[in-house]
C-alpha cells in the first residue's frame, strides 16, 4: 500500500493554472485512470534507414530499460533541451543498444532504451544504470533523481468487474483486496485498478511556501517519502482521520519550529472525480492484469480465473465479480470489444449523463451483449461490451456500429479487446516540426480510414500555442539586489493578466507566458525596476521562444512523430498492411521534404 500511495502521489501533485495554488490528490484506492482494457502495444523495433521503408519481420524479444526523469514545472521543450537529450547521447553509446526512443512532457523525461535479443536483462538494467550516473552531472540541479525500471510488462490478460449496489467504501475496498491477491500470482506484471476512489484534497498555498521559506519540491519529498500517512493503511479508515492525520504530517524544519503540511495546505475530503466506473448500469470498478513479458496471456488468464473464484467467498453481499479472458484466445469464447469516443471539453458528469448513459443503455438492447462496463472521464467515454460465447466477432462490431450512427461524440471507435497490433510508423526528420506536424496529421486521417484499422494513436498533433519561456540569470539578479520573485511580480504587472499566463515552477525560476510572436522583442526590452533604476528585462533572463506542445518525441536523438496502429480484425491483416505501407509512401512523395516515414509492422498472427 505504501509503494502504491507513494506512486500516486508522484504521478498527481501539480500546479493549478493560476500558478498560485497547487493540488496533489491522495487516493485512498489505487487511482490509475485508464482508458480500458489495453492490450498488446506496437512493438519496439531498430529503426530503419531510407524512406517510407516497411520490415515484415516480427519484432524479437529483447530487454527494454525505461530511464524517467522528473523536473518540476519544466515545459517538454525545455525537459528535452535541458534531460532528455542527456539522458539519450548516455544511451545510445552503449553496445548493443538497437534503439532509443523518448517523451518529453510537461515536468518529466522517459528515455526507452531497447537491447539487442542476446542482451540479459540484468545485464541491459546496469548498462542504462552505468550510462545515467555518467549523465546524471550535467543533469537540472533541480531534477529529481533518475528512475531506472525495466519494462516488463507485457498485454492484458484479463479484465475483471467488481460491482455491486453497496457503499463506495464497500466496492472499492473488495476491489482493492482482489487487487492485492492478484499480484501474489506468478506471471503477473502488473494490475491497474480503476475507479472512483475516496480522496484527500490538498490544495497548497504558494503565498505561504513563501512565508515559510519552502517550495513545492518540499512538499512533495515529504509526502513521497511518507507514503501512507500517520495510522497505517488507508483502505479502512473513514475519509475524514485520514484527512486529519495528512495535515499533521511534517513537511520541514526551520531551526525549533516544525512546519506541517496543514500550516501551508488546506486539506479536505472528496471523490477523485477522475472517472466514473459502472457495469451492468450499477455503481463498479475494473480490475485489469497485465502479463510478464515472455509469459503466455492465455495461461495466466486461466490461473486468474482460477484466483477470483476463490476469492468469492470473501467478498461481501451485494457485490458481484465477472472475469474476462483478455488473451488472444479468449477472443474465440466470446468477443470483448472496446468502444471509445471522444467529447472535447465536456466535464465528466456530463460525459456520464449526456454520452455515456445513453450509449450504455443502447447497447445494452444488442442481442448477445451481456454485462457491459464503462468509463467515463474528462472529455472522453469508453463503453466495454462483451459478447455470448458463440458470437462471431465481425458480427459483434456490425451490431455496435449500427448503434453509433447518430450517437454523440461523432467519432467513434470499435475494436476487439485484446487489441490487434498492425505495427507503427514514424514519421522522423524533416525541415522543421511544422512540417512533420502537417505530414503526420495528414497521414493519421489516411490511416484511420482504412478498412481494418480500428485506431491510430498519436500525440497532439495541432501546433502548439506561440510561447516566450524565461530562464532567470540568477547572479545578475541577485547582484542587482532582487529576488525572482521581485522580477515576477514586475513582468506579471507590466504585461497583465489578460494575455499573459505565467508559471513560476517551483525552484525553476521561470517564467512561461502565452503571447503572439512579435511581442518577444517588446517583452524583452520591459523595464525592471532595481535599486533605483530600470533595467531591460533581457539583461536579467535569458529568453527562448518555444511552442507550447504537450509532448515532444525523439528516435535515435531524431524529432519524430510516432503513429501506433490497431487493427478491429475485419479483413486480412496482411491486407492492412500493404495498404499502410503504400500511403506512407505517398506521404514521403507529397510532403516534398526531407523526411523519412518508416513502418514497422506487428507479428501476423492477429493476437
Amino acid at each position: 500500500m505504501a509503494d502504491l500511495m507513494r506512486r500516486t502521489l508522484d504521478s498527481l501533485l501539480c500546479r493549478s493554472r493560476g500558478g498560485r495554488r497547487l493540488r496533489a490528490v491522495v487516493a485512498l484506492c489505487a487511482a490509475s485512470v485508464v482508458c480500458g482494457c489495453e492490450g498488446p502495444q506496437a512493438p519496439e523495433s531498430p529503426a530503419t534507414q531510407g524512406a517510407a521503408e516497411v520490415d515484415h519481420r516480427p519484432a524479437l524479444p529483447s530487454a527494454r530499460v525505461r530511464v524517467a526523469v522528473e523536473l518540476p514545472g519544466a515545459s517538454p521543450g525545455q525537459i528535452e533541451q535541458d534531460v532528455t537529450v542527456k539522458i539519450e547521447a548516455a544511451a545510445m553509446a552503449l553496445t548493443h543498444v538497437t534503439e532509443v526512443r523518448s517523451v518529453s512532457r510537461e515536468g518529466v523525461s522517459e528515455v526507452d532504451v531497447a537491447f539487442a535479443p542476446d542482451v540479459a536483462a540484468d545485464e541491459a538494467m546496469a548498462a542504462v544504470r552505468r550510462a545515467v550516473a555518467s549523465a546524471s552531472a550535467a543533469l537540472p540541479a533541480d531534477a529529481e533523481e533518475p528512475t531506472v525500471t525495466l519494462m516488463d510488462t507485457g498485454p492484458l490478460a484479463a479484465r475483471i468487474a467488481v460491482y455491486g449496489d453497496v457503499s463506495n467504501t464497500a466496492l472499492h475496498a473488495t476491489a482493492s483486496r482482489l487487487r492485492d491477491r492478484l499480484m501474489s500470482i506468478g506471471g503477473v506484471g502488473r494490475v491497474k485498478l480503476i475507479g472512483e476512489p475516496s480522496e484527500v484534497r490538498i490544495e497548497v498555498s504558494r503565498e505561504a511556501l513563501h512565508r515559510h521559506g519552502l517550495t513545492v519540491k518540499n512538499v512533495h519529498q515529504a509526502i513521497r517519502a511518507r507514503g501512507v500517512p500517520p495510522g497505517g493503511s488507508t483502505a479502512t479508515r473513514p475519509v475524514g482521520q485520514v484527512a486529519t492525520d495528512m495535515g499533521r504530517l511534517v513537511v520541514a524544519k526551520v531551526g525549533a519550529k516544525t512546519i506541517r503540511l496543514a500550516d501551508v495546505a488546506e486539506i479536505s475530503k472528496g471523490l477523485s472525480g477522475e472517472t466514473i466506473v459502472r457495469v451492468s448500469g450499477k455503481p463498479g470498478a475494473l480490475v485489469q492484469v497485465h502479463v510478464l513479458r515472455g509469459q503466455d496471456p492465455a495461461a495466466l488468464a486461466r490461473r486468474i480465473r482460477a484466483a477470483v473464484a476463490g476469492h468469492q467467498a470473501q467478498i461481501p453481499k451485494g457485490v458481484r465479480i465477472d472475469t474476462y479472458d483478455c488473451s488472444p484466445a479468449g477472443r474465440h469464447a466470446g468477443p470483448l470489444l472496446r468502444v471509445a469516443g471522444d467529447c472535447p471539453g465536456i466535464p465528466i458528469e456530463d460525459v456520464e449523463q449526456r454520452v455515456t448513459g445513453p450509449m450504455r443503455r443502447r447497447l445494452q438492447e444488442i442481442e448477445g451483449a451481456t454485462s457491459i462496463a464503462t468509463v467515463s472521464l474528462p472529455g472522453r467515454s469508453i463503453v466495454h461490451v462483451p459478447f455470448k460465447r458463440g458470437t462471431e466477432l465481425p458480427i459483434a462490431i456490425g451490431l455496435v456500429r449500427a448503434e453509433l450512427d447518430e450517437q454523440p461524440p461523432a467519432a467513434w471507435t470499435i475494436e476487439p479487446i485484446p487489441s490487434i497490433p498492425i505495427g507503427r510508423v514514424d514519421v522522423c526528420g524533416g525541415a522543421s516540426a511544422d512540417v512533420r506536424l502537417t505530414t503526420a496529421e495528414r497521414l493519421r486521417q489516411e490511416l484511420g480510414s482504412v478498412v481494418g484499422v480500428a485506431r491510430v494513436d498519436a500525440p497532439p498533433l495541432a501546433p502548439g500555442k506561440p510561447m516566450l519561456e524565461m530562464a532567470m540569470k540568477r547572479e545578475r539578479i541577485a547582484a542587482l539586489g532582487l529576488t525572482a520573485k521581485d522580477v515576477t511580480d514586475q513582468v506579471r504587472s507590466s504585461l497583465g493578466a489578460q494575455e499573459t499566463v505565467i508559471e513560476s515552477a517551483s525552484g525553476r525560476l521561470r517564467i512561461v507566458m502565452r503571447l503572439r510572436w512579435d511581442r518577444g522583442a517588446d517583452v524583452g526590452g520591459l523595464k525592471i525596476l532595481a535599486g533605483g533604476r530600470h533595467v531591460p528585462l533581457n539583461e536579467l533572463v535569458e529568453l527562448r521562444r518555444q511552442s507550447r506542445q504537450s509532448a515532444t518525441q525523439r528516435v535515435n536523438a531524431r524529432p519524430c512523430i510516432t503513429l501506433a496502429l490497431f487493427g478491429n480484425g475485419v479483413g486480412k491483416t496482411e491486407a492492412v498492411i500493404d495498404t499502410v505501407r503504400k500511403l506512407a509512401a505517398r506521404a514521403v512523395d507529397r510532403s516534398g521534404d526531407s523526411l523519412e516515414i518508416t513502418f514497422r509492422a506487428a507479428e501476423l498472427s492477429g493476437g
